[in-house]
Order: C-alpha cells, then structure tokens, then sequence
C-alpha cells in the first residue's frame, strides 16, 4: 500500500442519531463521506491489488453494520 502516513478525524456525529459512512475506494483514491457530506475526506491512495483490508479505529464505543458493493468497470 502506498498512501500518505496521515491520520484525519471528524467532529463527532453531534445530534445524529444514527451516523453514516460511506467510503468509496477505486485504484487511487479513497473519499469518505460522513452523515451524507456533513465532512468528506478525500486522498491519494494507491492500495497493493491483493489487499483486502480495510481497518476502522475509535476512541470509546463503536458498532458498524457494513455491507460492500464493487464498482462496476
């Protein structure tokens, strides 16, 4: 993988019951999308073609239901 070493946060999810991400990842880049564009992130990102990892971190509680589609091409 070859990506920037650069750990970026976002506010918290204040008043949402319910936050939503949804990441989008294609052969350079990586754009996160947090509660419908309240905050996106967007970077350079050059994953290893065998790589099927991705990892989430938090600072306390966390609960994820994820669910991947793949592009079309």
């Amino acid at each position: 993988m070859s990506c920037e070493n650069e750990i970026r946060a976002a506010g918290g999810a204040y008043g949402v019951s319910e936050p939503s991400l949804h990441l989008f990842l294609d052969t350079s880049s990586l754009e996160l999308f947090v509660n419908d564009g309240e905050e996106t992130f967007t970077a350079r990102f050059f994953p290893h073609p065998d790589d099927r990892t991705i990892l989430f971190g938090t600072h306390g509680h966390l609960h994820m239901d994820i669910e991947k589609w793949d592009l079309l091409r």
